[in-house]
């Protein structure tokens, strides 16, 4: 997973060196700048993201190499300077981690939605009727462990059978499932 994310950034990297002319020269607005980045760089960025279980180290990665795309088009290099937050204001956008978190959850959405005998459904089912088997040292990040970060962050709940439930009942009404997200995006 991790190699997929260092090649999803190299990749991304490499297709925004290809527009390099346009992204740092004064000739575009910096509004252009940014719709052509989000058309051309960040699905190559982003592609399979949702199957992603980031570690936090990975998110961050992730959002550094955003934030130096934008300080680039905005024409913040080296000795200038700019805060993280002034960035997103001034290009108008928001962290990366967002669109990583909708793109979870969205497919969770999915998954909720499916008939119950498909192999989705058995999966998240298994993971709130098993056991799980103590290990030494930290637990592995994974997409379920990423999962239930989230969901917790929005007061819902992903570790036992009555939490599955409500989630499932939840994603069935498709404009309440996005209720849901936007509520975690905007926070």
């Amino acid at each position: 997973e991790e190699n997929d994310v260092k090649q999803r950034m190299q990749l991304a990297d490499l297709a925004f060196r290809k527009m390099f002319g346009l992204f740092a020269g004064i000739g575009a607005s910096l509004v252009l700048k940014v719709r052509v980045w989000n058309s051309l760089v960040r699905p190559v960025l982003l592609y399979g993201c949702g199957t992603w279980g980031l570690t936090a180290v990975l998110t961050e990665k992730l959002c550094a190499l955003h934030r130096q795309h934008l300080r680039v088009m905005a024409g913040y290099r080296w000795p200038k300077h700019i805060s993280n937050e002034a960035i997103y204001r001034l290009t108008k956008t928001r962290p990366l981690s967002h669109d990583l978190q909708r793109a979870r959850l969205n497919l969770l959405g999915h998954c909720l939605r499916l008939p119950m005998d498909t192999p989705a459904q058995k999966a998240l089912d298994l993971t709130v009727h098993k056991i799980p088997k103590t290990r030494q040292g930290r637990p592995r990040t994974c997409l379920l462990s990423t999962l239930r970060s989230d969901l917790e962050k929005a007061g819902m709940n992903l570790r036992t059978a009555s939490g599955l439930e409500q989630l499932c009942i939840q994603a069935a009404d498709r404009d309440k499932w996005e209720e849901t997200i936007e509520h975690l995006y905007s926070a």
